[in-house]
């Protein structure tokens, strides 16, 4: 009985270290599988990271052609209307013109001109282009003195303020109140 009793125990000593070695085997594969997980969450979150920012990006790419395409018609219809009234109400001359690659989004003469810039909204360098603009116009006119109005969706107050204080004329948007 004591040879079968340590053949036993020997055998179940064999079992016991292979069942520990399996068990080693399966926590590796376990960590291996969870690394891989881990690594496979995180591409996927980049991915998904990435699609969203691309379709904010297309998203708003498609809202500026829409927002562009619609000033462009506001532009047209503002620059259509003016003429209309001035000319036909006062005998003023309208006119859209290039000059050195500038474009001039009305020029209304009835006596001192008036250079009017149509626009969404401004950046930083407006006040420069304005300047530029101004004379230009005046240097390709042989004048002297010119008048120069922004019409202008939406500004920055500083920026307002600068061109106010530079001479120009700048027409916002009224404000309404909601009560």
């Amino acid at each position: 009985m004591t040879q079968e009793f340590v053949n036993v125990r020997t055998e179940i000593k064999t079992l016991e270290s292979k069942m520990t070695q399996e068990f080693v085997n399966v926590r590796t594969e376990i960590k291996t599988l969870e690394s891989k997980m881990t690594q496979e969450f995180v591409n996927v979150r980049s991915e998904m990271a990435q699609g969203f920012a691309d379709a904010k990006r297309e998203r708003n790419e498609h809202f500026s052609r829409i927002g562009s395409r619609w000033g462009v018609h506001i532009e047209s219809v503002l620059r259509q209307t003016v003429a209309t009234l001035l000319e036909k109400s006062y005998g003023a001359k309208v006119e859209s013109k290039y000059i050195d690659d500038q474009e001039y989004d009305l020029i209304i003469r009835n006596g001192e001109p008036v250079l009017v810039e149509i626009t969404t909204s401004v950046r930083r360098n407006i006040k420069d282009r304005l300047e530029r603009k101004r004379e230009l116009y005046l240097k390709e006119m042989g004048l002297t003195s010119v008048r120069v109005i922004l019409a202008v969706g939406a500004i920055h107050p500083s920026l307002y303020n600068s061109l106010i204080s530079a001479g120009f004329e700048v027409i916002v948007p009224e404000v309404y109140d909601e009560d």
